[in-house]
């Protein structure tokens, strides 16, 4: 890593922050393909048959409570005849979702195999009801909310009861599954993007202290060397950038201290010359003056 050049560190943070970002999409993404799975499986194994079941249930009911108010003249005959048609096409509607409907354990096959069976009674009994109303002869629906009924309520309004909260536990415990999956991949995007932003804060925070570093050790370089002072050497350690500035300005000291060098002897030269020149001068006047 101290080899790296700024570049390179840069560019590999980048790539991090890439990758994290592309890790945490894509769990993202999976999470909700799974959360979707999850919906859709609550909703095509649980809820849409669980709802048909209610709604039998409720069905069947009303179709009790209207015979049961039409002995008790609280409903006409006409619009009692109306609603059974229109429950016996309600009920079948619901029921063909029912039978439908893969078992979720044993005791669901075995309650769905129940109401299997009690089906013909509970058609028979609308059969029943509906030739009761044909005739006008009220006084037999009694007869059929007796024994007829109590039949249809133990071969399948009983299963089917109880296959109704078989089923709803059922979608409450997919739905928990489903939501402690999504908690956990919560957890692992959380950890992800936390190792990613510590790897890259990780790498921006070594790279900045280093840029930080090598610019004040090139600043106080250059310094010293404004004010003269060409005796201190410049490190050179690193191959990157800074260590590149390093290397030009340790080479511009080297330049620098050679030409104050070559200048220094040249000024040296010049006057040790001059020395020269003036002592022959005056060993000239002396020489002159003797020979007059």
């Amino acid at each position: 890593m101290k080899n790296l050049s700024i570049r390179s560190r840069l560019w590999l943070a980048t790539l991090a922050a890439v990758l994290g970002l592309a890790l945490l999409a894509s769990l993202t993404l999976l999470a909700g393909k799974r959360g979707d799975q999850a919906l859709t499986t609550v909703v095509d194994q649980n809820l849409k048959p669980l709802l048909a079941v209610q709604r039998i249930d409720s069905t069947l009911g009303a179709i009790r409570n209207r015979a049961a108010g039409l002995l008790l003249d609280h409903y006409p005959l006409p619009g009692t005849i109306n609603h059974l048609q229109e429950a016996r096409e309600a009920f079948l509607a619901d029921w063909a979702v029912v039978s439908a409907s893969t078992p979720a354990s044993e005791e669901e096959a075995e309650l769905l195999k129940a109401l299997v069976d009690g089906q013909p009674k509970v058609l028979a009994l609308m059969d029943d009801l509906a030739k009761v109303y044909a005739s006008g002869q009220t006084d037999e629906v009694d007869e059929l909310l007796q024994l007829p009924w109590a039949m249809v309520h133990k071969f399948f309004i009983k299963p089917l009861t109880e296959l109704a909260t078989r089923q709803q536990s059922g979608a409450e415990a997919v739905t928990a599954a489903a939501r402690k999956s999504s908690q956990q991949q919560l957890f692992v995007a959380l950890a992800l993007a936390l190792v990613a932003a510590v790897a890259v804060g990780g790498l921006m925070f070594t790279t900045t202290r280093r840029i930080v570093s090598a610019l004040d050790e090139s600043v106080e370089h250059a310094t010293a060397i404004a004010q003269g002072n060409l005796g201190r050497s410049i490190a050179t350690g690193s191959r990157d950038e800074l260590g590149a500035l390093s290397s030009a300005l340790e080479a511009m000291r080297l330049s620098l201290a050679k030409v104050v060098d070559d200048i220094r002897n040249s000024a040296d030269g010049i006057n040790t010359a001059s020395a020269e020149i003036a002592s022959g001068n005056q060993d000239l006047s002396s020489r002159t003056e003797q020979a007059a």
